[in-house]
């Protein structure tokens, strides 16, 4: 419908009277509105009150001014947009713009009735006339309006069906569970405008009618992994009732509840809709609302209740599909069991276990530093607190130290320890020595908190528990609030708990992990690095020297007469007299120099940044170190000599190959032994080369 144009078919100045007259005697109209509206019949308007009459009325009234002042100020156009603006303000329905149709043609036939008696006959020339183009104008307007708001819904309408079809269609074609479950999480949170979604599939219904059925949290898009395999019983709240009853729950003052679920503590709004085929609930489909977000309507409600009844066919295709899928597996494997031979059969299985249990225990990371951070601020931020420490035992189990912590500065985890003889009238003590989770209250052990850590931590109300590998104590995990003190429920001290334990099993695996990397690299006997670490390192710094054109030396050293020292003071001797030369070495280099046991009494040092002359420094230090020291050989023998022979090469550009550069060194120690051993050789190209170059 055109919009209407006063400007140019209307008297302003006669309508600006007449709606200065309808301002003056605003109470009597709206009397007479009032009156008017008493008699209309009830349910005229459909379901508005008589009171929602009355403040409409009452609206429009307050109106008035506002458009006269447009006419006053030339604009009667601008008038009529005012008036359009402020009814799609309004408007909540459909049955809004009837209500303000009928409100504003009952007031144009008020002040028809009104205007002789406003105005004397001499004054009333074109006032009528004015009047009645502006009331159809107006009600153009509020035409124009409902024809705009109508459109809008038909849009956000289609839109939501062209949504709610390409959804549908993309997760019909979905067979594996997990990306199902992703799916529908995702596109729900796109129909409901993007708020928190999560998705509880239902287990299968217990055989014993005594056990009630569960739901277990699977997918969300938001972050949830702290909460683990997080769990509802059918009918425990709203989400457990929609599942009981098979009926969406809709909860806006959630807000308010005192048992909310962890991972909703900040949620306003609840919806709850259950994914169902005939009489069996498959999921509860969850959406939540935040601070600052708009109140979940029913229009939503409906939309997520027509979207979790189309998807509930391809959900129960998939159930069914994934048991197919895992009855068919399970045959083919035991087909195969039957098939292969007895101990191949006990070795896959037992290999099928020890896989199983360490997927189990190994959590995303295997770098212990990382783990503990992700222990403390996990643990504190998903029951909403600032602050978590992780102490574990050092020194063997005689103290606790601070080793990671969240919402505490970096710099005090040196400060944070303490010996175990300190704390033995503590609640820390306690948690240790029962192996059970404590709530320490403030003021409790303040002489702890004051003078064995010194004042640097203090609490309002700390959990503290203990941390659990094997049944035996490895450390503690303390959280707490530094804003309130307030107890813990048994569900916050439940889910620490269960963080805990999954986070010793990564502890230990990352404890592990750095152990057997150590020994990888290790030489068991020595300390140093080992054979397989040489060459790799060797190969690093070959190729980096040949990029960079840097200096890089190699010594390469044997002990001499070591089969004579063995054959004489027993294999005992000669390993002690190993360990004794590899740490004569270690303290003689520098810290970035590479000490590696080549093999039997054979070490090699790689030397980067240095050259033929600083790497024969080096090794005349070693050379003499080991020649002025005692080595022990039985104890009933005296300390005896031993002596060492070094061979040294150095990097040029006409070396082939990293090899080459070991031959060389090789060649040089070979030339040492040969020319009465105890004694330092360059290889003799190189020494030419650092001699050609000064």
């Amino acid at each position: 419908m055109a919009a209407s144009s006063l400007d140019k078919k209307i008297n302003a100045k006669k309508l600006l009277t007449l709606l200065v007259a309808i301002e003056k005697n605003q109470e009597d109209i709206q009397t007479k509105l009032h009156r008017a509206l008493s008699g209309l019949p009830p349910g005229v308007l459909g379901r508005t009150t008589r009171q929602d009459l009355s403040d409409w009325s009452d609206k429009i009234l307050r109106e008035i001014p506002r458009l006269r002042q447009k006419v006053s100020s030339g604009k009667p156009d601008a008038a009529l947009r005012a008036l359009r603006t402020s009814a799609l303000q309004w408007a909540t329905s459909a049955n809004t713009f009837n209500v303000l149709l009928v409100l504003w043609m009952l007031l144009r036939d008020v002040v028809r009735l009104e205007i002789p008696r406003w105005f004397p006959a001499s004054a009333r020339p074109g006032l009528a006339e004015a009047g009645e183009k502006f009331w159809s104008s107006c009600l153009v307007e509020i035409m124009n309006a409902y024809l705009h708001f109508t459109n809008r819904i038909i849009q956000e309408k289609t839109l939501e069906s062209s949504v709610l079809f390409h959804t549908t269609q993309s997760i019909t074609t979905e067979l594996d569970l997990e990306s199902l479950l992703s799916k529908i999480v995702f596109h729900a949170g796109m129909l409901i405008r993007n708020k928190q979604v999560f998705l509880f599939v239902s287990s299968p219904k217990p055989l014993d009618p005594k056990e009630t059925q569960r739901l277990f949290l699977r997918a969300s898009n938001q972050a949830v992994e702290a909460y683990g395999e997080y769990t509802l019983r059918f009918g425990e709240g709203p989400v457990g009732e929609a599942a009981e009853t098979r009926l969406p729950v809709l909860d806006n003052a959630y807000g308010k509840s005192s048992r909310k679920l962890p991972f909703l503590s900040e949620a306003l709004h609840i919806l709850a809709v259950p994914i169902a085929f005939s009489d069996e609930v498959l999921a509860v489909l969850v959406s939540a609302g935040q601070r600052r977000a708009k109140p979940i309507s029913e229009d939503e409600r409906d939309l997520l209740l027509m979207y979790a009844q189309q998807i509930a066919v391809t959900f129960k295709n998939v159930l069914l599909y994934q048991e197919e899928t895992q009855v068919a597996r399970e045959l083919e494997e035991k087909n195969q069991m039957l098939e292969s031979q007895a101990d191949l059969i006990l070795r896959k299985s037992a290999q099928m276990e020890v896989l199983n249990e360490i997927s189990q225990q190994v959590n995303s990371s295997l770098e212990l530093k990382e783990v503990l951070s992700l222990l403390a601020r996990q643990a504190a931020q998903s029951i909403g607190l600032d602050r978590g420490v992780v102490w574990l035992f050092e020194n063997s189990e005689i103290s606790l130290k601070a080793v990671a912590a969240f919402g505490l500065p970096v710099k005090l985890l040196d400060k944070l320890r303490f010996d175990l003889p300190d704390i033995k009238d503590t609640a820390f003590f306690k948690v240790l020595s029962d192996r059970r989770p404590l709530q320490i209250r403030a003021g409790e052990d303040h002489d702890f908190y004051e003078k064995v850590l010194d004042g640097h931590l203090r609490i309002n109300h700390q959990l503290v528990i203990p941390l659990l590998f094997k049944e035996e104590a490895i450390g503690l995990l303390a959280v707490d609030d530094t804003r309130e003190s307030h107890e813990f429920l048994d569900d916050e001290l439940n889910l620490i708990s269960a963080i805990a334990n999954h986070a010793v099993l990564a502890i230990e695996n990352a404890r592990l992990f750095e152990k057997v990397k150590e020994q990888a690299i290790t030489d068991g006997l020595t300390g140093v690095y080992n054979h397989r670490f040489f060459q790799l390192r060797f190969s690093d710094e070959f190729a980096h020297c040949r990029r960079y054109s840097n200096d890089l030396s190699l010594i390469m050293m044997d002990i001499d007469h070591f089969k004579t020292y063995n054959d004489t003071y027993g294999h005992v001797a000669g390993d002690l007299a190993l360990k004794e030369i590899a740490n004569l070495i270690r303290v003689s280099v520098r810290e970035n120099d590479i000490v590696a046991r080549y093999g039997g009494e054979e070490f090699a040092i790689i030397l980067p940044m240095t050259n033929a002359s600083g790497a024969r420094i080096v090794a005349e230090r070693i050379r003499q170190s080991a020649e002025t020291c005692r080595f022990l050989g039985d104890v009933n023998l005296p300390q005896v000599t031993i002596t060492v022979s070094l061979g040294i090469s150095s990097f040029n550009p006409h070396l082939s190959s990293r090899e080459e550069l070991i031959r060389q060194a090789d060649d040089a120690l070979y030339t040492a032994k040969e020319g009465g051993r105890n004694r330092t050789v360059i290889y003799p190209k190189a020494l030419e080369l650092e001699e050609g170059e000064a």
